[in-house]
């Protein structure tokens, strides 16, 4: 798919401006790392935070 890439460790999110958002899970830590690359620093702070915000909330369990 041409936005959306899943590896066995990453994912990586593509969007149409050709930024990009990757969560990778560390081999050796039990911890996740954001990567991001896009047009100017102030676009790239934005979509760390909204990628953290989204791995946060999808890993907090819903209450039915």
């Amino acid at each position: 798919d041409k936005f959306l890439r899943l590896h066995a460790y990453h994912l990586k999110l593509i969007f149409e401006d050709e930024s990009w958002l990757l969560f990778r899970a560390s081999g050796t830590e039990p911890l996740l790392r954001i990567y991001c690359e896009a047009r100017n620093k102030d676009m790239v702070y934005k979509m760390l935070k909204t990628g953290e915000t989204l791995f946060k909330e999808c890993m907090t369990p819903t209450i039915c």
